[in-house]
């Protein structure tokens, strides 16, 4: 019976069913009758529809009773509902052929779906217009065509984007989702950029929100937040090819090659779905050759006139200062050395007291020699040039329901480059993948994904050349004692030609004594140096090595739900959660696993959780719309905080054109996990995490250290032979804790006969700053066992120098910044797009250190030109030229400090486009007229790419058919 009853039962749900569909034919054209190819036609409010075909024709079934309405849209046209009150064919539907941006629509400023015009914070969209229309080979690229983006480039296929500044290559203040998963390493905790992003053909939208984000998004959301989004197989089925070579060429460099291809393919099957997209780049990196600039200092010098204590910009071993006082054991280790012998032999006939004797009358108060090692450049360190990327992803979809969409996807990315942090990394065979499982309804969402990364052959550059130097020759025993006997011949002999104590001689002297002295002591350097650099790169950092590892995960799980139904549209309520664990591992190349020394290296784990609600409500006929919404986060090595938003807009004119903004934001950052965890030697000093569990037992924090410039200043006195224990300043250091943000912001979007005005400004204030300095620990501490000697032994005669570290701080005084921007478009006749855009932005602290810890790292003035056209006269024939320019500013980090000159760029690509084979060609050129450019202090110089490339877009997106 119950069998019967069941049965029953679902033969009447099937036939209710069959009998809900309602099937609908039509056809979607602009204004002058013209086919529109890959039109989106969609039942409103949910994710069932389909696009357009070759002659804009559609064929649609829904499975719910009419009336419904349909919502019709497609780039650069204004979008159109439709209803539906039964089974319909030969629908005609026309799209007027004006600025899209009123019927816009984002979800990254609220976490719901608005109108880009009446979003209440400031939002940039890259559409799948401007990616086609992209000039460079990576899509990516364009980004820093968008008001307020600014980008710095380590290595041709690694850019970082950032905005409102203190941002560089490891921007950790910005965060940059691809379908919801965060992009940055847990290692490195920075967005990877494009390295291991989406593909050309996969790529949907991108959209950015400047500013303070951490109320909705948790924290790091600090200076901004990037949603990257794909496309989904039920809107754009098919099969998707891109192909493109080019050549890229700087001024210090030659010509090389460059290929990128990618594919994609998508294919539904009743409720399910798929696709699988595959992506490969190769080209030779920029080259970073800055041999003759000094790190420390700024100045660049002529290739046979660097002083002995040269730090250049891309070599590497010559980090370390070595200062050796002419101390009487130094003195009588020279006597009793060959330069004795060849004194006598050259000056005295022989006679060793005449020679000694000599020395004893011309070594009188030398001055102590301040010395660094040659370094080995980057060129020769490097394994290859390769910047290379493999991207592959799969994703299978299951939709139970019209609103339901279950999916699960993995990603994989893989590729070569450099990286600029403290120091210089070569990233090698480095990779990254994810997987997600994720759920989407009408008022829901829940995601979990994991994601993990290998460092691969990776390995540090500075590491790699000041070992390799002392395996090549050691400096205490070897390089440095053949440098001082060289150079004290030198100027012994310039002291007998003019009969005078060595202290005494001209300048020019002691410079080529030096010159003389290192050519002699670098000749030590060339026997087995290509195999002791392999060696060296193929150990682990730490270990005498320079090879990273990474074997470290990221655990995330969040979800949203909106009650806005429940309240039958009288206040949009949205709540959402998220839970967070960093699974940390590196051998201890990077964090402190094992600070005893035991052999045990324990993973690193890391918890944090955050929650949110957020209200929204409209008034006055919907000319009115406040939102608030307080969040609060808690990691397990800080207290909790709490981010609120209140943000308002209002909405005038009868199209609701125009558009006023206000906003009260709030962020916060927790340190990162390098700021927590590291233990990391680069060059001279120890990076250390700040957290009490990291650095306590070093002693360094809480009163435990001296200021570098005030042992810097006693080392001076010591090595004069009258050591002043008064120069020596105490440094109270908290240990690290979150850093804040608030900001306040207004603006206003109108569009005004095809002209659109986006305008805003901002004022920002931080708490507790990130940042790092230099100390030296007062007293000897031990890491792993072995001695990390402190002032007081040096006092002591213990040892020769203290220990020098670089602590992860938060900053005692204020630091404020600033800034505003403004975007033009203009559509004119024949589609013609004329934009323009322009940003300032600027910041002030206290002091000169200060600046330097913040690294803001911005340009003040900024502006974009631009015009384009996608399909001139109906030729199919499109183009998109553009100008960039930027004022110069000083750029500091760890790894070094200077001046980016002011630079601008000119871009252009052409493209033509063949509907009928659903195919485009494309012609594409970046700094085509300018200079080589640098926008990073160490960085390589950029120089202008130049591509051909062809697409097959079997989804049939972004064409337009031509009659005939």
């Amino acid at each position: 019976m119950r069998t019967n009853v069941f049965f029953t039962t679902l033969i009447m749900l099937l036939t209710a069913t069959v009998f809900a569909q309602v099937t609908i034919t039509g056809s979607v054209k602009d204004n002058t009758k013209e086919p529109l190819i890959g039109a989106n036609v969609v039942l409103k409010g949910t994710t069932t529809g389909t696009v357009t075909d070759y002659d804009g024709n559609f064929v649609l079934t829904i499975n719910e009773k009419p009336p419904f309405t349909l919502e019709i849209s497609y780039v650069g046209y204004q979008n159109k509902d439709v209803e539906i009150k039964g089974p319909t064919s030969g629908l005609n539907i026309t799209l007027d052929d004006e600025n899209s941006i009123l019927q816009e629509v984002v979800v990254s400023a609220s976490r719901v779906q608005e109108k880009i015009m009446e979003s209440p914070v400031t939002v940039e969209k890259l559409d799948l217009q401007m990616i086609k229309n992209s000039a460079s080979p990576d899509f990516f690229d364009q980004m820093t065509k968008l008001k307020g983006v600014t980008t710095t480039v380590g290595s041709m296929n690694f850019n970082s984007i950032n905005t409102r500044g203190f941002g560089g290559n490891s921007n950790v203040r910005f965060v940059q989702l691809v379908d919801g998963i965060d992009n940055s390493a847990p290692l490195l905790n920075f967005p990877m950029g494009n390295l291991i992003g989406l593909s050309e053909t996969d790529i949907n939208s991108v959209e950015l929100v400047p500013g303070a984000a951490s109320a909705l998004y948790g924290p790091n959301a600090f200076n901004g937040i990037m949603l990257m989004t794909s496309k989904d197989p039920w809107d754009y089925p098919g099969l998707s090819l891109t192909g493109k070579i080019g050549v890229s060429k700087a001024s210090n460099d030659h010509a090389n090659p460059l290929y990128d291809v990618s594919l994609r393919y998508a294919k539904t099957i009743g409720k399910f779905g798929f696709k699988v997209t595959a992506g490969y780049t190769k080209a030779t990196d920029w080259l970073a050759n800055d041999y003759n600039t000094d790190r420390v200092s700024g100045i660049t010098y002529n290739k046979d006139k660097k002083p002995s204590n040269f730090d250049g910009m891309n070599t590497y071993g010559d980090e370390t200062p070595i200062i050796v006082p002419f101390t009487p054991d130094i003195i009588n280790a020279l006597k009793s050395s060959d330069l004795t012998t060849e004194l006598a032999n050259n000056l005295f006939d022989g006679d060793v007291s005449k020679a000694l004797d000599f020395m004893d009358k011309r070594m009188v108060d030398l001055n102590p020699v301040d010395l660094r090692r040659t370094g080995l450049t980057e060129e020769e360190l490097l394994d290859n040039r390769d910047a290379s990327s493999v991207k592959a992803a799969a994703t299978i979809y299951f939709k139970p329901t019209e609103n339901i969409n279950i999916n699960y996807a993995f990603r994989f990315g893989s590729g070569n480059s450099i990286y600029e942090g403290d120091d210089r990394y070569a990233l090698r065979n480095f990779f990254v993948y994810s997987n997600k499982i994720e759920a989407t309804g009408k008022d829901f969402m829940i995601r979990g994904y994991m994601t993990q990364t290998n460092a691969g052959d990776s390995y540090n550059l500075t590491a790699l050349g000041g070992y390799a130097n002392e395996l090549l020759s050691p400096s205490e025993d070897v390089w440095v004692p053949n440098y001082l006997g060289n150079y004290m011949g030198l100027l012994l002999a310039g002291s007998f030609i003019k009969n005078k104590p060595i202290n005494r001689l001209g300048s020019t002297i002691f410079r080529e004594a030096h010159a003389v002295a290192r050519d002699a002591s670098d000749q030590l350097l060339e026997t087995n140096r290509q195999a002791i650099i392999d060696q060296v790169r193929n150990t682990l950092f730490q270990q005498n090595g320079a090879k990273l590892y990474d074997h470290s995960r990221l655990w995330h799980a969040e979800a949203t739900y909106d009650f806005n139904r429940l309240f039958k549209d009288k206040i949009d309520v949205l709540v959402g959660g998220n839970y967070r664990l960093y699974d940390l591992y590196t051998k201890g190349t990077v964090f402190n696993e094992d600070p005893e020394g035991t052999g045990e290296d324990k993973r690193i784990h890391i918890g944090e959780y955050g929650a949110f609600v957020q209200a929204t409500k409209k008034f006055i006929e919907d000319k009115l719309r406040i939102s608030a919404s307080v969040r609060y986060d808690k990691n397990v090595n800080f207290k909790g905080r709490v981010t609120p938003r209140v943000a308002t807009v209002v909405t005038l004119g009868k199209q609701r054109q125009h558009n006023i903004r206000a906003s009260f934001q709030t962020g916060f950052r927790n340190p990162d996990t390098q700021a927590q965890f590291i233990f990391f030697p680069a060059g001279s000093s120890i990076i250390v995490g700040g957290a009490k569990k990291n650095a306590e037992r070093y002693g360094i924090y809480e009163g435990g250290a001296y200021t570098s410039d005030s042992y810097l200043a006693f080392q001076q006195s010591l090595i004069a032979g009258h050591p002043d224990t008064s120069l020596l300043k105490k440094v109270y250091l908290d240990y690290i804790s979150p850093e804040k943000l608030s900001t306040v912001e207004i603006g206003y979007k109108t569009l005004i006969k095809g002209l659109y005005i986006d305008w805003n400004a901002y004022f920002n204030w931080y708490r507790d700053f990130i940042g790092s300095t230099h100390v030296y620990n007062i007293e000897q501490t031990y890491q792993k066992g072995k001695p990390l000697p402190g002032v007081n032994q040096v006092i002591n005669g213990q040892a020769s120098s203290a220990t020098e570290w670089k602590p992860y701080l938060n900053i005692d005084s204020k630091v404020i910044s600033w800034g505003t921007g403004i975007a033009l478009n203009y559509r004119l006749k024949r589609g013609f797009l004329v934009n323009a855009n322009y940003s300032y932005m600027d910041y002030h602290v206290n002091t000169e250190e200060e600046k330097k810890a913040v690294e803001f790292n911005s340009p003040s003035n900024m502006f974009n030109l631009g015009i384009s056209n996608s399909n001139i006269e109906k030729t199919n024939i499109g183009f998109d030229l553009s100008y960039r320019w930027q004022q110069s500013f000083e750029y500091n980090s760890g790894y070094a400090n200077g001046k980016i000159p002011a630079y601008g760029t000119l871009d252009l690509s052409v493209t033509y486009q063949m509907p009928k084979w659903n195919t485009v060609f494309k012609l594409g050129g970046t700094n085509l007229i300018g200079p080589s450019y640098r926008n990073m202090i160490g960085a390589p110089w950029i120089g202008k790419m130049i591509f051909a490339g062809i697409t097959y877009d079997g989804s049939m997106i972004g064409g337009k058919k031509k009659k005939g």
